[in-house]
């Protein structure tokens, strides 16, 4: 069986992300913030979505989207943003994922870093929200 383009994305990129970070600092959920000291970055896998278009007569074509997380400690805003740019760098990267040609689509990519409140616990929170083309 084929997988859909977001998940065979969401599978490359978190399989990346795994080997990078390791277990310890990976997860495809939100984790307990407060059950983690924050001396490395921790990395998790959001939101993943697929939307359908078609630019050309009879070419049906897809736009598969995904957001990854990093949160790293409130005095080091500078790890999270080294690790944030080494996935962006990564995903840039990607041209072929599955049997599908892609192409990250600069237009719809966000990547932004802020401070962030998560339970107690204040952490910089970079978000990588990619968006490629699929051909």
């Amino acid at each position: 069986m084929v997988d859909t383009p977001e998940y065979a994305l969401y599978k490359e990129i978190g399989g990346h992300l795994l080997d990078m970070v390791g277990e310890e600092r990976y997860f495809d959920v939100a984790p307990d913030f407060k059950q983690f000291d924050h001396d490395e970055p921790i990395v998790y896998m959001g939101a993943t979505s697929l939307q359908q278009y078609t630019p050309a007569k009879g070419v049906l074509r897809s736009k598969p989207s995904l957001t990854v997380h990093v949160f790293g400690d409130k005095e080091d805003r500078q790890t999270v943003e080294e690790l944030k740019n080494k996935i962006y760098q990564y995903v840039m990267g990607l041209s072929e994922i599955d049997g599908y040609t892609v192409e990250l689509d600069p237009m719809y990519t966000v990547n932004s870093v802020q401070e962030e409140q998560e339970d107690n616990v204040i952490l910089w929170h970079g978000t990588l929200d990619v968006t490629f083309r699929v051909f």
